[in-house]
C-alpha cells in the first residue's frame, strides 16, 4: 500500500509542472496626440539583464506643470473569437490617485505592475519629464488570469481634460 500511494506521489509529481506565463514578440506605439504638451524622446522594446522582454519611454513636457491627468486602461486579449475579450476597460483620475492609492484598490494593482519602473510615483503637480524605463510585467501579478494568446494594452492619457498621448502595448503569452 505504502509503495502504491509513493509512485502516485511520483507520478504526479512529473505530471504537475507549474508553468510561469511568458511574453513573446513584444511591441510598444507611442503617439502623442497634442504635440504642444510635449514629445517622445524615445519609446522603445529590448531586453532587460534577465533577458525578458522590457518597455522604455522618455515623455520630454513642454507645457509645465501637469496639475490634472486621467488615464483609459483597456486590456484586450486576441482570441480566435471574433470579439475579443476585454478583461479590463476602464479610467482612473491620476492625480487623485496618486494622493490616495488605497481609495483605489482596483487600479492600484495594475499600477503596481509598472509603477514601479517609472518616475510617475507622487501626487500632482508633476514638474518634470515623465520616464519609464526597463519597464516589464511579472506576468504571476496580473490581476486575472492569463491564457496563452495575443495581449494588447492600450493606455490613453488625458491632461486637463484633453486627449493628449497614448501608449499601447502588445505580445503573445506562452
Amino acid at each position: 500500500m505504502l509503495l502504491h500511494l509513493t509512485e502516485y506521489y511520483v507520478m504526479f509529481a512529473i505530471l504537475y509542472v507549474e508553468t510561469i506565463p511568458k511574453i513573446i514578440n513584444p511591441t510598444l506605439v507611442c503617439t502623442m496626440h497634442r504635440p504642444s504638451f510635449g514629445y517622445f524622446e524615445y519609446c522603445n522594446v529590448s531586453r532587460n539583464a534577465q533577458n525578458d522582454p522590457s518597455a522604455s519611454f522618455y515623455i520630454k513636457i513642454l507645457q509645465l506643470p501637469v496639475t490634472s491627468f486621467s488615464v483609459h486602461i483597456e486590456v484586450h486579449y486576441l482570441s480566435n473569437v471574433r470579439q475579443p475579450i476585454v478583461p479590463l476597460n476602464s479610467t482612473w483620475d491620476g492625480c487623485q490617485f496618486l494622493a490616495n492609492r488605497k481609495r483605489f484598490r482596483s487600479f492600484e494593482r495594475v499600477y503596481n505592475l509598472l509603477g514601479y519602473y517609472t518616475n510617475v510615483n507622487h501626487s500632482c503637480p508633476y514638474n518634470h519629464d515623465i520616464i519609464g524605463k526597463d519597464m516589464s510585467i511579472d506576468t504571476q501579478k496580473v490581476p486575472f488570469p492569463l491564457l496563452p494568446g495575443v495581449y494588447a494594452l492600450k493606455t490613453l492619457y488625458y491632461v486637463d481634460g484633453e486627449k493628449t498621448l497614448s501608449i499601447d502595448a502588445s505580445g503573445k503569452v506562452v
